[in-house]
């Protein structure tokens, strides 16, 4: 529990929302002196940067290396420990627990925010672990992110929209030079995904390094299919230049949870999607289509929220852009509050609105509810 409680009093833009430039900059110097301690030789290390598509691209680079690989990500979906991984197994909260007293006896913890915190420890864990292959997914932009301060080779960009604009720019260009911006002199090259808002040329010109592009044009009917692509372009990649050897790909990868996450109850099925943007929702609720069961839009429900700093308006007709007119608008502490939105907890009501196929969209947060649901409707139902 000690890291929960050091968690729970540090600043944490990714609850408050509040994000600004000079509170990602204050503490980053202290930061890389710290991780200068944790560098070795032998270490392949990828920074995965992006708006959309970091997660589940990390998540599949994770499974494509066969030593031993540390993957970090943000955010978690039900407890903070999915964030530290090895081997895709989770980090126990003894181990965390007892890294962190280490940590503590090398550096001064006291400033760092909720999200500084967990990076350098995830980089300790690593770097005590002698873990070979790294992956750290990117909280928010690169050029600030306190990722940035492991200094990695290699630099996968999966697609850029507008999204904390306040904060990375208001164009797709300027947020392109936010996310590049992790590159330190240490990156080979910058690993690219089809982008549909930016051209090759733009991309090259910005970058400070190399850039290799993924050919394979962006199907947003099916995303999770297209991110392991890409990571598999980039697996292969990495091992060319880094002597690297590859796990066997020939059977399909493990699919990331809490994306297009199904369960199925009875004659229902019930997803979980991470989508948070009106670019991740609209591509979400377009691949629930490409389905082969799919039963079409008059028999499945929408269920979604809005963080605060989030476009309502947007959000909703990303969602009537997909197609889908069964919306249920869901509210909550985390969430802003939209008109006739039912509470998220609020299983006894959200029950008898399901459809043969439901969806969350919108928020991280509301996967608990999904869980909930989920159980809820197996005991009823039985």
């Amino acid at each position: 529990m000690k890291l929960e409680r050091e968690l729970a009093i540090r600043i944490n833009p990714e609850k408050s929302r509040r994000f600004t430039a000079e509170q990602f900059a204050a503490n980053l110097a202290r930061l890389t002196d710290a991780a200068l301690s944790m560098q070795g030789e032998d270490r392949t290390i990828v920074s995965v940067v992006g708006t959309n598509g970091k997660g589940s691209t990390s998540y599949y680079l994770a499974q494509l290396f066969e030593s031993q690989t540390g993957l970090y990500t943000s955010p978690h979906l039900h407890s903070v420990y999915e964030r530290i991984r090895v081997n895709l197994e989770s980090i126990s909260e003894t181990e965390c627990d007892a890294a962190l007293l280490r940590l503590e006896k090398q550096h001064d913890l006291s400033n760092y925010s909720y999200f500084e915190l967990l990076t350098i420890l995830a980089g300790f864990l690593f770097h005590e672990k002698n873990i070979p292959v790294q992956i750290f997914e990117a909280g928010l932009g690169g050029r600030l992110d306190a990722t940035r301060i492991f200094r990695a080779q290699y630099v996968v960009l999966t697609s850029i929209g507008l999204d904390h604009t306040e904060l990375l720019g208001n164009s797709h260009e300027e947020i392109l030079a936010e996310k590049l911006g992790i590159c330190t002199k240490n990156a080979r090259f910058v690993l690219c995904a089809n982008q549909p808002h930016l051209s090759r040329k733009t991309v090259e010109e910005m970058s400070p390094v190399p850039v290799l592009f993924f050919d394979e044009p962006y199907l947003p009917n099916s995303y999770l299919a297209f991110n392991q692509r890409f990571a598999i372009f980039c697996a292969k990649k990495i091992a060319e230049d880094s002597s690297r050897t590859l796990s066997s790909i020939s059977s399909p990868l493990r699919d990331p949870p809490g994306r297009l996450e199904r369960r199925n109850l009875n004659q229902r099925a019930v997803f979980f999607d991470n989508a948070h943007n009106p670019d991740a929702i609209h591509t979400a609720l377009s691949s629930l289509r490409g389905f082969p069961d799919f039963p079409g839009t008059d028999s499945t429900r929408i269920f979604y929220a809005v963080l605060p700093d989030r476009d309502p308006d947007a959000c909703l007709a990303a969602i009537q852009s997909a197609g889908f007119h069964k919306i249920t608008a869901l509210t909550g502490e985390a969430f802003r509050p939209l008109p006739e939105a039912l509470p998220a907890g609020a299983t006894d009501k959200l029950l008898p609105l399901l459809d043969p196929w439901n969806i969350f969209v919108g928020s991280h947060r509301l996967y608990d509810s999904f869980l909930d649901l989920t159980r809820a409707s197996t005991k009823d139902e039985h």
